[in-house]
């Protein structure tokens, strides 16, 4: 499902799913005293909330994040500044009116 980001904070609108996890975790580390719970806790509360393995595994969705976009600006930049410059173009004659040799 892709939600546009949030104006003002660059974050998707939440949807009632998201409020409800997001709600249930922050109750399960006030109550259980678990400022960083491990996953296997986090299984746990996802299962509290009703979430069950009933399909097949489908692969995650890609999320471009901030890291990826940096790193892709980088990448393109780095390959910019490795370009090399085109050779200038001189003419094997001199405009006419200038002189190679020096006046004095």
């Amino acid at each position: 499902m892709d939600r546009l980001p949030h104006p003002a904070t660059g974050e998707p609108d939440y949807t009632e799913d998201d409020l409800a996890f997001m709600k249930a975790m922050h109750r399960y580390k006030i109550v259980n005293r678990r400022p960083f719970p491990t996953w296997s806790e986090v299984l746990e509360v996802l299962k509290s909330l009703g979430y069950r393995k009933v399909a097949l595994p489908e692969p995650l969705p890609k999320r471009n994040t901030r890291f990826e976009r940096e790193s892709q600006i980088a990448s393109i930049r780095l390959h910019k500044a490795h370009r090399t410059p085109p050779k200038p173009h001189f003419d094997a004659e001199q405009p006419s009116g200038e002189s190679s040799a020096n006046p004095d």
